[in-house]
């Protein structure tokens, strides 16, 4: 387990074992860094927007397109400005997994929890070059409408659709490697069915 990763022994009112958390911390340093490539593209878009004529190439020769670009991008990355900005002032853990299952929102424990027995799968795949850590349930749809953020269920529809499972989790913003940690979920999840 990396260096960085919180792991302790938290006793269960419900067991008489001990449960270890894993506690994965949101990275400071990355989040900046995601915060500084969010800004840049929302200026790039704004000068889309404001003067697209000016960025018309041989390959593109529609200012309505660069401008249809600038405003998705602004949308987008605006978004992206948007939550870096709250991960910098967390102090909650970006990520649990406990004996039951990964608390993947922290800050919704009920609608941010993917219990064990729901996982049917986990697999990795690669956007562009960003690797996604996808997490397969059982009964995808109902799990979908259960999000009670409506954000949250269409970006898990996304996912389902265009992925085939609806949560993906990315390292990118934790202080931890994609390889580590889907060693450890997989880890998690094979003690879990061992059980």
């Amino acid at each position: 387990m990396p260096a960085n990763v919180i792991a302790h022994a938290k006793k269960d009112s419900n067991m008489n074992d001990n449960l270890t958390n894993i506690e994965i911390p949101v990275s400071k340093s990355k989040t900046i860094w995601l915060l500084i490539i969010s800004t840049t593209f929302v200026l790039l878009g704004v000068f889309f927007v404001i003067d697209p004529t000016r960025f018309l190439t041989i390959w593109v020769q529609s200012s309505i397109i660069i401008s249809v670009v600038g405003y998705i991008s602004i949308l987008f990355f605006g978004f992206g400005i948007f939550v870096f900005i709250s991960r910098l002032f967390q102090t909650s853990p970006g990520l649990i997994i406990t004996d039951k299952g990964i608390i993947y929102d922290t800050k919704d424990n009920v609608n941010g929890f993917i219990d064990w027995s729901r996982i049917t799968n986990i697999s990795i795949i690669k956007i562009y070059r960003q690797q996604l850590i996808m997490i397969h349930v059982d009964n995808p749809d109902e799990f979908i409408k259960s999000q009670q953020k409506a954000i949250k269920r269409k970006l898990m529809s996304f996912n389902q659709s265009n992925y085939g499972a609806p949560i993906g989790l990315t390292a990118s913003g934790f202080a931890i490697s994609t390889d580590s940690l889907y060693k450890t979920i997989t880890d998690r999840l094979t003690k879990y069915r061992q059980k």
